[in-house]
């Protein structure tokens, strides 16, 4: 794949990750879900997910030209056990806990607070895997969590407390546990079936429990509508040009991107949101993005 191609890709993928925390905040006010309704922030995630999971299902088996539906191979277990397991933690306890936090913060802190995933991700992967740290990787880890640290004393939104800066630290470790699943399920099944289907079974289970909390999404006019649509879209097309980046380059010459994330979600939060930002927040996001390029740069050697 060309470089420009590969840069092109990567930039548009993060600005549509980093666009999704302003656009649900905004959806919070656009569809009256207020901060303690989280049955409604469950429904409007699970539907947002669901639908996307649908999208990505029904473009991939045009594309392959079948159904996407998992094989199971001889000798191993069925298929559909991870992708259930994915659901769970990619989807369903990430957003779960993401979308509660969401509505307790603000969206700069926010985009900087969930590139703990990627943080997280990085030491869970170091001990499931077996790899060695390195001392470039775990001085990355080191800055980037403590560039975290800076953020929740911004000075940005209402102080530190369990149901926002609490929920996205929990969210962001099942972004890693999920990215571990991710990976295991990918080994064996398609890409884009995997991503399908693990939008697909968690926005449901979102949906389920945002109807048993008596949760309600009222999409009144065209703008909240049209709201809904781009967040399925950045769903949808997210994944999709990442597994696409990812098929047809090396994993570390797309990995390094993902620091780009927390800088769109900042500044689109500071231009839509029109939150403001003082030199704490931009510290802070200096760091992260520092320890996340850091974290990024070593390759992966196994313990003997």
């Amino acid at each position: 794949m060309k470089r420009a191609t590969l840069f092109l890709g990567a930039f548009l993928a993060t600005f549509l990750w980093g666009s999704a925390f302003p656009c649900i905040k905004i959806g919070y006010q656009w569809m009256n879900i207020a901060s303690s309704d989280t049955g409604s922030q469950m429904l409007f995630a699970g539907m947002r997910f669901f639908v996307a999971g649908l999208l990505v299902l029904l473009v991939g088996s045009i594309g392959s030209k079948k159904v996407l539906v998992p094989q199971r191979e001889s000798g191993r277990l069925s298929p559909w056990w991870i992708l259930w397991l994915l659901a769970l933690t990619q989807t369903f306890l990430q957003y779960f806990f993401y979308y509660i936090g969401l509505a307790h913060v603000s969206g700069t802190k926010g985009s900087i607070m969930n590139a703990m995933g990627t943080l997280f991700t990085v030491l869970i992967g170091m001990i499931y895997f077996r790899n060695k740290p390195g001392i470039c990787k775990m001085a990355g880890v080191g800055i980037g969590m403590s560039g975290v640290v800076v953020a929740c004393f911004s000075g940005i939104g209402k102080g530190v407390s369990w149901l926002g800066e609490g929920a996205l630290l929990i969210s962001a470790v099942f972004i890693a546990i999920g990215n571990i699943v991710n990976k295991k399920a990918s080994e064996s099944q398609n890409p884009m079936l995997v991503t399908g289907w693990h939008l697909l079974l968690g926005g449901g289970m979102l949906v389920i429990t945002g109807i048993g909390m008596d949760g309600f999404v009222e999409i009144a006019d065209i703008h909240s509508g049209m709201l809904m649509a781009y967040l399925i879209f950045i769903s949808a097309a997210g994944f999709g040009i990442w597994s696409y980046l990812l098929r047809h380059n090396p994993v570390e010459n797309v990995a390094i991107f993902m620091f780009l994330t927390p800088v769109f979600g900042t500044l689109l939060s500071s231009i839509l949101l029109r939150e403001k930002m003082n030199q704490i927040v931009w510290i802070s996001l200096i760091m992260v993005c520092l320890g996340i390029f850091m974290v990024q740069q070593e390759k992966p050697q196994k313990l003997e």
